[in-house]
């Protein structure tokens, strides 16, 4: 996933100075706040599964960590196991993508900015990020 998300995305990660990502047309970038992270996880992990089918999958890239490949809609409740990471990037990149890239999140861990892509999910979440974080930084399409 890592290669593809580089390919289509023109991600090049560096430590030095912000890498480029360049999703889909329909797409925000907010600015993060550490203390609101648990708050974020709550308007993204629902918006996740509003948009997909129960049996869809969703990769999970934590970069240079293990990455996951998961069903959101057979995780964190009563007796499931727990998402297996965050939007917030905790130091390294985060990205949860569906497999054909169509919608996704990218957690930029030293512009401390999250950007969501896909107009599905960006609808799904547009209020609640900005009402939380306030008006995004940047907008695509």
């Amino acid at each position: 996933m890592w290669d593809r998300v580089e390919r289509e995305y023109g991600f090049q990660p560096r430590i030095e100075r912000f890498c480029a990502f360049e999703g889909p047309a329909a797409g925000a970038t907010w600015r993060l706040d550490r203390a609101l992270a648990d708050e974020l996880e709550r308007i993204v992990r629902p918006a996740l599964q509003a948009v997909t089918r129960p049996g869809e999958r969703l990769a999970w890239l934590d970069w240079n960590h293990t990455c996951y490949d998961f069903d959101p809609h057979r995780v964190g409740g009563p007796g499931e196991p727990d998402w297996p990471g965050e939007a917030y990037p905790n130091g390294d990149y985060h990205l949860f993508l569906d497999h054909d890239l169509r919608f996704g999140t990218f957690g930029h861990p030293w512009e401390e900015t999250l950007t969501v892509f896909g107009a599905d999910l960006l609808a799904a979440v547009g209020g609640g990020l900005t009402a939380l974080l306030g008006e995004p930084l940047r907008r695509t399409g």
